[in-house]
């Protein structure tokens, strides 16, 4: 199966919001306060991802395609 770019960056939004949800959710079965820091971190830089792949993703929107020789 090959994926376009638009289809991959997708994936990896999904991804990242996924990574996200899992780690907010550990934090709040942990009563180890270093741990939690350390997840909320991971969560809060897991947050960021998609801000990333949504500027590829609109870059590629502004380039038009290239043709297959």
């Amino acid at each position: 199966m090959v994926f376009s770019a638009r289809e991959l960056l997708d994936i990896a939004i999904r991804l990242e919001k996924n990574g996200e949800t899992v780690y907010r959710g550990a934090i709040k079965k942990l009563s180890d306060p270093n741990l939690s820091l350390l997840l909320e971190w991971m969560a809060d830089e897991e947050a960021r991802h998609p801000l990333f792949f949504t500027r590829m993703q609109q870059k590629l929107t502004l380039q038009p395609p290239h043709p297959i020789a």
